[in-house]
């Protein structure tokens, strides 16, 4: 489903600008909440709100396109599906979470027909991807403030500031409806949950299930995501609006991010879609220099927003890490200039703006394709999360991935239980695991390792 990042900030929380509205010293009602564990660690408090819940300030937390949330209770069986999600989130987190406290998402309902998540990180009063302490919640046991209900989020509407100055981070998702209508066994939201939960490639003929569209949303929130303002104007001769990047730290989605030269992002880089736009942009830089000194002539990130450029099947963008040149071993994919690069594709533009928040690795989980193969992360994915920070173990959800085109070879590499970064005997425990998995096309494989 697709992500709305900076139009969650917009609109989801900055559509109550207006209005003033500053959550905090409300009474507290009962929410339903649940807290989702692994090995005797909880890595996620997850509470639920709907029209059950509903006051006019939780309405506008959850506001989108000038419409207040919580339009619908969500059923027993959504929730269910739901948690599930979050439960596949544990599995793969929580062998290497460093965590001292659960993070905490606040889930609500909306009739917008999509769903989204995000999350926020807050210091000194003020939001920062640099850290971003809700990541740090998992990579070094980051200690925030617990909030027993949104009632107490002491945030401004009006400046997007909290009330404190104390380190704050929490999960935000948005459960729309009317996708994919199926009366009978949704109620009429949408999403289904399916009878078997546990394949990593879809059971659904018909309807969408919440669970997968969760498991993607969860990963933007997680640190998929390209920490990027969107400007209502432009200069003239411009084909887009301005967009740049915010400041961000190292270990960042961001920061791993390549344009169709081969530039690495950097922190109030200029993101513009044509060589036309860079000129124009050059000259009114360097005519009128940013006041604050953020914004530089040379700083800026060439990625063409064509359509053209989505249809030649290069890099105009693309991630590159250690984890992820490991995994591809030797795959390479074309970049614009015709350089061989150990990277991967990311999403282009969309609706006049950067979307650089999908890995659009072919019918990938956390693409913005159509159709998408898979319920879980392929490999190339969980790679992403390591390069960005995450402690994971790849092998207990993939005993081996081959992302090259034409080989033949033999495959000696079993699948079974791991122990200390070990296969050992016994069957492998991982809800969404795969002995093989193959990305490339045209090859010759025997498997010959056994696969538990």
């Amino acid at each position: 489903m697709k992500k709305f990042l900076s139009a969650r900030k917009k609109k989801a929380i900055l559509s109550a600008v207006a209005a003033g509205i500053c959550f905090g010293g409300g009474n507290v009602e009962a929410v339903e909440q649940f807290n989702i564990d692994w090995d005797g660690k909880t890595l996620f408090n997850v509470k639920y709100y709907g029209a059950s819940d509903y006051t006019d300030s939780r309405g506008q937390f959850f506001e989108y396109d000038g419409v207040l949330g919580l339009n619908y209770d969500l059923t027993s069986d959504i929730k269910t599906r739901l948690n599930e999600a979050f439960k596949w989130w544990a599995e793969i987190l929580g062998p290497g979470a460093n965590i001292s406290q659960p993070a905490q998402y606040f889930v609500g309902t909306h009739n917008v027909a999509n769903a989204f998540a995000t999350s926020f990180s807050f210091r000194n009063g003020s939001m920062t991807q640099n850290p971003n302490l809700f990541n740090e919640i998992f990579q070094s046991g980051q200690n925030v403030t617990q909030f027993d209900s949104i009632d107490d989020i002491p945030l401004d509407m009006s400046t997007f500031k909290l009330y404190s100055n104390d380190d704050t981070a929490y999960g935000y998702i948005v459960i729309g409806q009317y996708i994919g209508l199926d009366e009978i066994n949704d109620g009429g939201y949408g999403f289904v949950k399916p009878i078997y939960y546990a394949s990593p490639t879809p059971v659904l003929r018909l309807g969408i299930d919440i669970g997968s569209v969760m498991f993607h949303e969860i990963g933007h929130s997680l640190g998929i995501s390209s920490a990027t303002t969107n400007y209502s104007f432009g200069f003239p001769g411009m084909s887009n609006n301005l967009s740049t990047f915010k400041d961000f730290d190292e270990k960042t989605f961001t920061a791993h991010l390549y344009d169709q030269n081969g530039t690495q992002a950097k922190p109030y880089a200029a993101i513009l879609g044509s060589e036309n736009d860079a000129a124009v942009y050059k000259q009114f830089i360097e005519v009128e220099p940013d006041p604050e000194g953020l914004l530089t002539p040379d700083n800026i990130f060439l990625v063409d927003s064509s359509q053209a450029a989505k249809n030649t099947g290069k890099l105009y963008l693309y991630f590159a890490g250690d984890n992820v040149t490991e995994v591809l071993d030797g795959r390479t994919f074309t970049r614009a200039d015709g350089e061989q690069i150990s990277g991967i594709p990311i999403n282009l533009w969309e609706n006049n703006r950067p979307d650089f928040a999908h890995i659009e690795l072919e019918r990938s989980m956390m693409s913005h394709q159509n159709y998408r193969s898979y319920v879980n992360f392929i490999e190339a994915e969980l790679a992403v999360l390591q390069d960005i920070g995450y402690d994971i173990d790849r092998r207990n959800f993939y005993g081996r991935s081959i992302y090259n085109n034409g080989v033949t070879l033999t495959n000696y590499q079993g699948y079974s239980k791991r122990e200390n970064g070990e296969y050992v005997d016994g069957y492998n425990n991982a809800t969404l695991g795969v002995g093989l998995h193959v990305y490339g096309s045209n090859n010759n494989i025997t498997q010959a390792g056994n696969i538990f």
